[in-house]
């Protein structure tokens, strides 16, 4: 009777202190990609290109901030853009997902991109590709 007698007591001790201060709700920001895109984005990830990380986002766009994306744009902390524009003329139909990947062959981290593409010519190519300055590589 009497533990019964105390862990009341405690449990009405307990009820009547002051709540804790609740912290603020989170909640969303409509400010992040506006402008933003044309289209929705649908899968994102955070990827380290050698200068910092970066958030990419994949998706159903064409165009972020006004500028041609091909379906795959960047975060740098403060703004959104498109990926420079490579010269082997590939282009990007279906983005599924990408990885930053240092092959050790020196040239240090690269994009590397798994979905379809369009190649020179209108042939189309599904795999994974190579984001590279010069002629994409493919694998796959």
């Amino acid at each position: 009777m009497k533990k019964l007698l105390v862990r009341s007591l405690a449990l009405i001790v307990l009820l009547s202190l002051p709540a804790a201060a609740q912290s603020p709700c989170m909640d969303w920001s409509g400010d992040f990609a506006l402008p933003g895109f044309d289209g929705p984005p649908t899968r994102y990830r955070t990827l380290d290109d050698g200068s910092g990380s970066k958030l990419y986002a994949m998706g159903g766009f064409t165009h972020v901030n006004g500028v041609a994306a091909n379906l795959v744009a960047r975060f740098d902390g403060a703004t959104w853009s498109a990926l420079p524009s490579g010269s082997g003329g590939m282009t990007p139909t279906a983005i599924l997902d990408l990885a930053m990947f240092d092959d050790g062959q020196g040239g240090g981290p690269a994009l590397y991109a798994g979905g379809g593409f369009t190649q020179p010519g209108g042939a189309n190519f599904y795999g994974v590709a190579k984001r590279t300055a010069g002629p994409p590589c493919q694998r796959g």
